[in-house]
């Protein structure tokens, strides 16, 4: 173990090549060698190495060439500010050299202005920073121009349709964008994006301007657009025409509306993203909407040049066999023994439930449950080797009808009691305090945030899965889609409780012992894969989850999943083997395998959804018998 992050500038050979990079040795044990080479990377170093620490010492060490800094919270951002304002000057970087970008506008170095009037003086700051949410939601070029590199020609592919061309003349040279970019965990946060509808397509349905399959006569001898499967919709004008018939009809398209600087440039965006996206409208019927998101990958692209490093202390679970990103994995990254429960907590409590009638009848059985559970909770918090207890649970329970009970949060403040609520936290941290446990333990539920890039419980050695939870499948869809990766929702879980996992001392380097205890209805399975991989800081031992067979799949679509299997081997290959896959199934056919109250492509959307979190795009199709598939 190290007792502190050394980041030095060096030269390693890399592929046959000596490419100068930052060597870096993490608090953990671990070394992570980033090439000075352009392209996107992810840095699995481990929670609680010290990545921000090294990230600090790295932007000390190249903020001449341009840096963007972005974490997940404006108390991580201003904490940045303070260090760079602290130690830049010792190193040349001066305050004056640094902006700060979020919504607290009064905080020290904050200036939104600069961002919204003046982007060009914004350019000059050599280094800016920002929350994950400003950077995915600000145009590329605000963010990444930087007027300090000159003379040196590059193509600034900031999107697929906003490409300034190099070369054109020798005389003609173009500014480098900002060379480092780094990004302080993987964002979760929404990204700017546009739901396009029947109404806002059409806008842009002329035929003339955008048609390119074949023109027929129609009844009145006027020439047509013949509506066949081959027809094809692209814009035919060019971008700065679209863009200003975009701006046109802003206010309808649902556009930004003020006209300062940074909303233009958002705009632009959402112009792109129709441009870039322009043939579904063709195909987007009256009911059907369709959002069309920027992504951090649309950063990444050949010819980049500059560096996007993501610093993920779990990314080798999530960016596992990425054709995208380079990932830098680090071999040592924990050495706290793991001590799991051997006997489970006995857990019978649904969280979903048809309606209110159910969810009411079955009250008198969730109390005594509940206070059976309370139970085995005390036995482990009040342990005399507890230093602290993490207790992760569900957010609330889940009514599927459309008027649920109105009693969220009911607190009696008259007899100071809690009657049964959808909040679980605070339910079950009023039935601890009955018991007389008002201390020693923090209760959270599932994917609120505090379940990952947190200290706050570093001190704790116990941690709680309280009842199962399963990421929905179209969570890890959008994580796919967002970052061109192929992670499985059994990594992607694995991923979310080593991250809970990973906010107890263990991430302290220390060696001290933690103890792991879950609920019945947890499958023993998850939770040895989870030891596994945190005493071997490997995923490849994880890849036994995945047989031949597809016991992986849920139940209820792998009958379906199979019959398409059979139909094409390689898209078996490709579920099992984390390959992305695009296939257009014949809706007939998929009615014949799994026939629906109604024969329409939009009673299989939860199935769409659930391979999209497999790494495969179904695309449903009409009137046609035969399967097509496209790796």
């Amino acid at each position: 173990m190290s007792s502190k992050v050394n980041v030095n500038m060096t030269i390693s050979r890399v592929d046959g090549m000596y490419i100068p990079g930052f060597s870096i040795n993490f608090l953990n044990g671990g070394f992570s060698y980033i090439p000075d080479w352009y392209g996107g990377y992810v840095i699995a170093s481990g929670c609680g190495s010290g990545k921000t620490t090294a990230i600090k010492e790295m932007i000390l060490k190249v903020f001449n060439y341009g840096v963007v800094y972005s974490a997940a919270t404006i108390d991580e951002c201003n904490k940045m500010y303070q260090f760079l304002v602290t130690e830049g000057p010792n190193n040349g970087l001066f305050p004056n050299d640094i902006v700060v970008l979020h919504s607290e506008f009064d905080t020290p170095g904050v200036d939104l202005n600069m961002m919204r009037s003046n982007s060009n003086d914004l350019h000059d700051k050599k280094v800016i920073i920002c929350t994950h949410y400003k950077f995915l939601n600000e145009h590329p070029e605000i963010l990444l121009k930087y007027n300090k590199l000159k003379n040196v020609s590059f193509k600034n592919n900031i999107s697929r349709s906003h490409k300034v061309i190099s070369g054109i003349s020798d005389e003609i040279k173009y500014d480098l964008p900002r060379q480092n970019i780094f990004i302080d965990e993987v964002p979760t946060c929404k990204s700017i994006g546009i739901k396009i509808d029947s109404l806002k397509k059409s806008v842009f349905f002329e035929p003339e301007k955008y048609f390119t399959g074949n023109w027929i006569k129609n009844s009145k001898g006027e020439d047509v657009p013949e509506m066949k499967k081959t027809g094809n919709y692209v814009p035919l004008i060019d971008l700065e025409e679209f863009e200003d018939k975009c701006n046109e009809f802003k206010n309808s398209l649902g556009f930004f509306k003020e006209d300062c600087q940074s909303n233009k440039m958002r705009n632009l965006i959402l112009s792109d993203l129709i441009y870039d996206n322009f043939n579904i409208l063709k195909g987007l019927k009256d009911t059907e909407s369709v959002n069309l998101t920027r992504t951090m990958s649309s950063l990444l692209y050949e010819d980049m040049k500059t560096r996007l490093m993501i610093f993920e202390g779990t990314g080798d679970l999530t960016f596992h066999k990425s054709e995208l990103f380079n990932l830098l994995n680090v071999d040592t990254k924990y050495n706290s023994p793991i001590f799991v429960d051997e006997n489970p907590i006995e857990f019978n409590i649904k969280r979903s439930y048809r309606n209110n009638s159910e969810f009411l009848n079955q009250l008198e059985f969730r109390n005594y449950e509940w206070d059976r559970v309370t139970n085995s909770l005390i036995d482990i918090i009040t342990r005399p080797s507890s230093t602290g207890t993490l207790i992760v649970c569900w957010k609330g329970y889940k009514i599927k009808d459309d008027d649920p009970v109105d009693y969220i949060d009911s607190y009696d403040e008259v007899n100071k009691s809690y009657n049964e609520s959808f909040n679980l936290s605070k339910n079950i941290e009023l039935l601890l305090s009955k018991k007389g446990v008002n201390f020693g333990y923090k209760i959270i539920h599932y994917m609120s945030g505090l379940d990952r890039a947190t200290n706050e419980f570093r001190e704790y050695n116990q941690i709680v899965f309280l009842g199962d939870f399963k990421v929905p499948d179209s969570v890890v869809g959008k994580f796919n889609f967002d970052y061109k990766v192929n992670t499985t929702p059994v990594l992607f879980r694995i991923y979310q409780m080593a991250q809970a996992v990973c906010r107890l001392c263990i991430r302290e380097n220390s060696g001290r012992p933690i103890s792991i205890s879950y609920t019945s209805d947890i499958d023993k399975l998850f939770i040895d894969k989870l030891v596994k991989y945190l005493y071997n800081s490997s995923v490849e031992i994880l890849d036994d989850i995945k047989s031949a067979s597809f016991d992986f799949i849920k139940p209820k679509w792998r009958g379906v999943i199979e019959k398409l299997c059979e139909l094409d081997y390689e898209l078996k290959l490709s579920i099992l083997n984390q390959k992305r896959y695009y296939i257009e199934v014949p809706l007939d056919l998929l009615y014949e395998i799994l026939p629906m109250s109604r024969k329409e492509s939009s009673k299989y959307n939860s199935l769409v959804n659930y391979l999209r979190g497999l790494g495969i795009e179904m695309k449903i199709i009409s009137n046609a018998r035969s399967l097509g598939f496209k790796s």
